[in-house]
């Protein structure tokens, strides 16, 4: 605490949370298994000296878990569209690899989980620090060629926060209803992200990033299409299903788009 050595630290406090009085060892036993208090935060000292007191703020990110392979990336999401995640999750190197499919080996998110609360879903934060995550979709219906329908993240409540990472999609094939967020994104934060489709094949305008997305924000965000072939002469639909609605709510809605760009190359 530098110039306030001198100074007797009287409590350490995260809100209403004690972590004790010991600067150099804090006890986190009341805020380790709460994740909702995990990420930016910050933490008063109050200090006294004599009749002198004063309190710093000292701002701390807690980290819930680094994330160091693709698997852990993936178990994070709720698999039901009763469950919620928070957490702060932060990629400790680069993930996956054009042979890790999405999709397969338990690794799709749940079904039905497009009419849900937007107080429920990954509301935690994904902190790429530069990284890639790399993958491919797995194909499902063998009939139509249709991929995981489920995406990354299966669906997105108030507060999910994604930033500082690429996501490359070696390969996925859209049908009427393939997403590559998920089913739902509702109240979520992109920052400084970079989507890369390095192939793309579509049988109709099927939304390729989710079938509903509203009252988001995406700022700083490429999302790039190379090689993307329609079968039909449609339009594609990158963001969201705009014919879609879920509870009387318009599929794409109250979103803020901030120099986000999409990039697209057919062929």
């Amino acid at each position: 605490i530098g110039e306030y050595s001198a100074y007797t630290v009287q409590s350490i406090k995260l809100g209403e949370n004690d972590l004790g009085t010991d600067i150099a060892n804090l006890n986190l036993s009341s805020i380790a298994s709460n994740t909702q208090l995990h990420g930016e935060q910050d933490i008063i000292v109050t200090l006294d000296k004599g009749n002198m007191g004063t309190a710093l703020t000292v701002p701390v990110t807690i980290v819930t878990k680094i994330i160091t392979t693709a698997d852990e990336f993936m178990v994070l999401m709720p698999k039901t569209a009763s469950e919620e995640t928070f957490g702060y999750y932060e990629l400790g190197k680069d993930l996956g690899g054009a042979d890790y499919i999405v999709g397969a080996n338990g690794r799709s998110i749940g079904r039905n989980l497009s009419a849900v609360s937007a107080e429920l879903g990954f509301r935690g934060t994904i902190d790429g620090r530069g990284y890639t995550f790399t993958f491919s979709f797995a194909v499902t219906n063998i009939d139509t060629g249709t991929s995981d329908q489920y995406g990354v993240f299966g669906f997105m409540g108030t507060g999910a926060t994604v930033k500082d990472i690429t996501i490359v999609c070696d390969n996925i094939r859209t049908d009427t209803g393939t997403h590559f967020l998920g089913q739902n994104v509702q109240g979520a934060n992109f920052t400084n992200v970079t989507i890369v489709f390095n192939k793309v094949y579509s049988r109709y305008a099927a939304a390729l990033m989710a079938p509903s997305i509203t009252n988001s924000t995406f700022t700083n965000v490429d999302i790039v299409i190379r090689n993307m072939e329609m079968k039909w002469e449609v339009t594609p639909i990158v963001f969201a299903g705009a014919v879609n609605s879920y509870d009387g709510v318009s599929a794409f809605s109250g979103n803020v788009f901030t120099d986000t760009v999409v990039h697209l190359f057919t062929g």
